[in-house]
């Protein structure tokens, strides 16, 4: 599997965006911190629940009210984690779980970080036309 189709997985998508606000508008680096560091599959799940849940928190504050990913994402996340290292050539199955983690991860970071640049250009921009 490749990195461009993790990358338009649907979970990846939202989680993604979710992550993205979370980094842009409420400078959440807690969550790539823990991201950084996830490395099976269990740190993993418990690092996209823990997001969630503060993600759940900082959503409803929001004036346009956030779409906020549902559980059932984080499933389909760790289900996209077991088809990655499916396809990894590696016999023992930790490295293929930590290389498919690494691969997933990358996509939900490379997401976030998009749409929290998008966030601080909007912001620089709502600035600007104040000034």
């Amino acid at each position: 599997m490749q990195l461009s189709d993790v990358y338009q997985h649907q979970a990846v998508r939202e989680f993604g965006e979710a992550l993205g606000k979370a980094i842009g508008k409420e400078q959440d680096y807690a969550s790539l911190t823990d991201l950084e560091f996830a490395q099976t599959k269990t740190d993993f799940a418990d690092v996209l629940h823990r997001f969630l849940r503060r993600f759940h928190t900082l959503a409803p504050k929001r004036e346009n009210l956030w779409y906020c990913p549902p559980d059932s994402r984080v499933e389909e996340l760790m289900q996209l984690v077991d088809q990655v290292a499916g396809t990894m050539p590696y016999s023992d199955d930790n490295h293929r779980y930590r290389e498919a983690i690494r691969l997933v991860r990358a996509a939900l970071l490379s997401r976030a970080l998009t749409q929290a640049t998008y966030y601080r250009v909007q912001g620089i921009r709502q600035q600007q036309g104040q000034a």
